[in-house]
């Protein structure tokens, strides 16, 4: 009788530990199913791409170019042409404006990393072979969306710290804006504005 009780505990123990395995094999499938089905979630564009897809479309360009901290700004005009790609996830936006020696092409890839919820920028123009980026949110206060971003110069030896504005007026108006935060470029300041690009969208 003794052994057929001890056979009979161990039995129930092993069945104990079989079920639990078989729960926690479940649970940790069952968790790892939200996670798959959160991330493909990410995947697809949200409302923030909505917000850069109203900006999609023709455009003429102001723009205002300061050389350096107290100085007068340059203006120039221009057009932009802004198109979403890749199934409505980027905006693309390419511009040019001024004239001569003074003309400049750019294009700028908008996005929003629905992972880390921050709006993301990749920009390039002929001024150079580089390219820059920032990310950032909203931001009530400003009413805008802000990125930051930062780089070494290998050529001119220094980090460059830089804030992009992004703030839409009404849905025919937008405006760009370019900070720069490091000491180069700011000569003392805290804060130096180095352009500022309205858009007006085309009739």
């Amino acid at each position: 009788m003794n052994r057929f009780l001890k056979n009979l505990t161990g039995l129930i123990c092993l069945m104990g530990l079989l079920c639990s395995a078989g729960l926690s094999q479940e649970k940790s499938q069952s968790d790892e199913a939200r996670r798959m089905a959160a991330y493909r979630e990410t995947m697809n564009p949200g409302p923030e791409h909505k917000q850069l897809e109203a900006l999609a479309g023709s455009w003429n360009t102001e723009i205002k170019i300061w050389p350096g901290p107290g100085a007068k700004p340059m203006l120039f005009e221009g057009n932009c042409e802004n198109r979403m790609a890749l199934g409505g996830r980027f905006l693309v936006s390419e511009g040019k404006g001024g004239q001569g020696q003074m003309a400049i092409e750019n294009m700028s890839i908008f996005g929003f990393d629905r992972r880390v919820k921050k709006f993301t920028s990749v920009g390039y123009d002929t001024e150079g072979t580089y390219y820059v980026t920032a990310a950032g949110a909203y931001d009530e206060k400003e009413k805008a969306i802000v990125m930051t971003g930062e780089e070494f110069d290998p050529v001119l030896n220094h980090n460059q710290k830089y804030r992009f504005v992004l703030r839409v007026v009404d849905p025919d108006t937008y405006v760009e804006e370019v900070f720069f935060a490091d000491s180069a470029h700011t000569k003392g300041l805290s804060e130096f504005k180095a352009a500022e690009i309205t858009h007006r969208r085309k009739k």
